[in-house]
């Protein structure tokens, strides 16, 4: 529509400026205006120009008429447009969001209130003590040593009893409630070795369960109801030591933790069986034994059943092995063993395989006791000068001296936790 609207304007213009061309032209040709020229008589110069004025008005005319045709063409063909009204749009309102219902629960109940239960009364944290023989008080008449009881790191040591004799070997009751030993009350020409149960609180109460023989190195069974001790009771003492050495033939016996129903399970004459050890599971009795008993060094270690059957030799040396001790689960046995030179704390698995050395001393390393954890084993060495309680871990490392004095401290026994 715009070019178009330029085009008329301009068709507009020419005509306009042809139209005041030829007004000019016409009155020029008055003849109040043109001034008279003398011109030969034969042309009519006046004459010419009107006829020329007068075609010229007549074009005009005609030019004018088409110019309106064409204009009043051009308005018919493109219309005048008409501005169309500013139309302002009606904001439209958004409803607001409205969440879902939730569906109905049930009915509300109000929470119990749960009581807070009383503090629980502090219980004393399980600990374990280890027992040993000590000489510190020894008499020369009588060959004094005593049961001590301290704490594993050496500390709170205290004798359970003081009586004249030679007490040793301590073997603790599985609550930890008791502690068996043996003692020699009378030495010289009619020796006889005691055993008894003391009670572990240091209080001095102790029973006599077995005597009048040579009685040795009890052990309880894990249920608290028997003990396994070592004795030659068999025979008449001069006789067998004449025929077996110098302590003669010692056979394995088991007795009710009271001293009632003394039951021998080994019968191997002229075979010598000590340090019997029980198993955690009750299940067997590792032992040591020695078919010569003038060959100190013809000591190997056994396992037996209970009641004496089923006997299997489990370590077998050209030395002498012995002193066996069952790890709280059972799956390994520490023992002594002079395989090396010296006695030496050696272990190995419940079937005998897998022996390895533990500690390596160049001195007197025996009597190994586990710890209730299996984490730490306790024994006795002179590599000091004389005889002191030492503990190390389990795989012999970290090797340490916990009792220190002049007199010998021997035969270590680690408690259960109690």
């Amino acid at each position: 529509m715009t070019a178009t609207v330029v085009t008329t304007k301009r068709v507009a213009y020419v005509a306009t400026v042809f139209v005041l061309s030829m007004a000019s032209l016409i009155a020029c040709s008055s003849p109040e205006l043109v001034p008279t020229v003398t011109i030969a008589p034969t042309v009519d110069l006046n004459a010419t120009v009107r006829a020329q004025v007068r075609e010229t008005v007549e074009a005009v005319s005609v030019f004018e008429t088409a110019l309106a045709v064409a204009i009043e063409s051009t308005k018919e063909a493109e219309p005048t447009p008409t501005a169309s009204p500013t139309v302002t749009p009606t904001p439209v309102p958004i409803p607001p969001t409205v969440p879902p219902r939730p569906t109905p629960g049930p009915p509300f109940t109000p929470p119990t209130a749960t009581p807070i239960p009383p503090s629980p009364t502090p219980t004393e944290i399980p600990t374990s003590k280890i027992a040993f023989s000590s000489e510190r008080f020894w008499e020369e008449e009588f060959g004094n040593a005593q049961i001590y009881v301290m704490n594993p790191d050496g500390s709170d040591q205290k004798p359970l009893r003081n009586l004249t004799g030679y007490d040793a070997g301590a073997s603790w009751s599985p609550d930890g409630q008791f502690i068996a030993f043996h003692s020699d009350h009378s030495l010289g020409t009619d020796p006889k070795s005691h055993l008894f149960v003391v009670v572990a609180d240091d209080s001095g109460s102790s029973l006599s369960i077995a005597g009048n023989e040579l009685n040795y190195e009890p052990t309880w069974s894990p249920d608290g109801d028997q003990i396994v001790f070592a004795s030659n009771r068999y025979e008449n003492q001069w006789d067998s030591q004449t025929k077996y050495g110098e302590y003669g033939d010692f056979e394995l016996y088991v007795m009710d933790s009271d001293g009632n129903n003394i039951t021998r399970v080994t019968h191997n004459i002229g075979m010598h069986e000590r340090t019997p050890a029980w198993s955690p599971d009750g299940t067997k009795i590792a032992y040591s034994a020695n078919d010569d008993l003038k060959d100190s060094n013809g000591w190997e270690i056994f396992v037996m059943n209970p009641d004496g059957t089923d006997q299997t030799m489990l370590v077998s040396s050209d030395a002498a092995d012995h002193y066996p001790s069952w790890s709280p689960d059972g799956n390994k046995i520490a023992f002594v063993s002079t395989r090396d030179g010296g006695a030496q704390i050696y272990v190995m698995d419940s079937d005998g395989s897998n022996q390895r050395r533990l500690s390596n001393s160049s001195f007197r390393d025996s009597k190994p006791s586990w710890s209730p954890d299996g984490a730490k084993i306790v024994f006795d060495s002179n590599r000091d000068g004389n005889l002191e309680i030492y503990v190390m871990d389990s795989d012999g490392s970290n090797q340490t001296r916990i009792t220190n004095n002049t007199a010998d401290d021997f035969d270590p026994a680690w408690s259960p936790r109690r």
